[in-house]
């Protein structure tokens, strides 16, 4: 988290099921880790997605966090409109 008050970054991915990996407690997920970043970053132009391979699971506790966008596993194809969908919003 000191990264975050020393760096600036334009996107920043996270993962919902943290606790898969690690021996993380339940509510240490990627929506509370989230809510964690944004609550001590004050840069307004980062790009904000949630990733989870249970997307249909996961969807609506990212979006509650904050996210900007819900990507499944694997992620989306580059297209123009994601493309210009990721400018749009490092760029506002």
């Amino acid at each position: 988290m000191r990264l975050l008050e020393t760096q600036s970054f334009d996107i920043i991915l996270v993962e919902e099921r943290l606790q898969a990996f690690h021996n993380h407690q339940p509510s240490e997920t990627g929506s509370h880790l989230i809510r964690t970043l944004k609550s001590i970053q004050a840069q307004d132009h980062i790009l904000w997605i949630g990733v989870s391979a249970h997307l249909k699971c996961d969807q609506s506790s990212l979006e509650a966090s904050g996210v900007d966008l819900c990507w499944g596993k694997p992620p989306p194809r580059m297209s123009v409109d994601l493309r210009n969908k990721l400018l749009g919003t490092i760029l506002v």
